[in-house]
């Protein structure tokens, strides 16, 4: 599935448009090396929040929830790297999407 994403230009008046892949994530595809990005889509919350949970875990990071709700959560990096991520509801339905993801671990 695809996903139309606007963009800002460098002058902030016009808008690209982007295509990026729309992935569904699995549970056993969990591994180290996983890339969780933008666009990807959960079941639910839980499973958002138990999946980078334990990616953290693998790749030995500690992440900290700042926002945690049953529709969406922020989640940053405990140790004060720049690290970001935001997942939250898509409108009405029972999908959740990856709207921010920012990493740069130190």
């Amino acid at each position: 599935m695809k996903l139309l994403v606007k963009l800002p230009q460098h002058d902030n008046q016009m808008l690209d448009e982007v295509e990026i892949d729309v992935e569904r994530f699995r549970m056993e595809q969990l591994n180290k090396k996983i890339k969780l990005q933008v666009g990807m889509e959960f079941k639910s919350i839980k499973e958002f929040k138990e999946a980078i949970t334990e990616w953290n875990a693998l790749n030995g990071w500690e992440l900290k929830f700042v926002k945690n709700n049953k529709i969406g959560c922020i989640v940053i990096c405990r140790n004060d790297c720049a690290f970001i991520a935001l997942c939250s509801q898509i409108g009405e339905a029972h999908t959740y999407r990856i709207k921010t993801w920012y990493r740069d671990r130190t």
